[in-house]
């Protein structure tokens, strides 16, 4: 997602898989790894429901500092069984992949663009078997 100038990426993570003979739904989460920027190296988690990125995104967002970041420039919403990015209308946009975006799915290692900060999303399970990979 892109915010001014501020690129977020957000990674699902995978608490509870449905079992097969299950009724319970998959719950995903996430967490967003800033990647370029002046926030770089910085981690956000979040959980179900909806996570506000900006400049000023109140008390439980993900705040980024850069200028063409909006206050309140996009939000990421963690439901059951996916995530959704969405631009809250700011001047500067949200990039997703590369693409200006109003509204998208998110899916495992999509890159957030928002002013010059970029966050990659990824998914637990799959940051562990890269890390697996990378130890042996």
């Amino acid at each position: 997602v892109r915010v001014g100038t501020t690129l977020i990426t957000f990674y699902p993570t995978v608490r509870n898989v449905k079992k097969a003979d299950s009724e319970e739904p998959q719950i995903v989460e996430g967490t967003l790894f800033v990647k370029a920027g002046t926030n770089i190296g910085e981690s956000f988690q979040g959980g179900l429901g909806d996570t506000v990125i900006g400049s000023d995104p109140g008390e439980s967002g993900v705040e980024l500092d850069d200028r063409a970041v909006s206050k309140r420039h996009a939000t990421i919403r963690v439901m059951s069984r996916a995530c959704r990015l969405y631009h809250l209308g700011s001047t500067n946009g949200t990039d997703v992949d590369g693409r200006n975006v109003g509204g998208v799915a998110l899916n495992d290692g999509d890159v957030i663009k928002l002013g010059k900060i970029e966050v990659r999303f990824v998914r637990e399970s799959v940051m562990w078997s890269w890390l697996i990979l990378r130890i042996q």
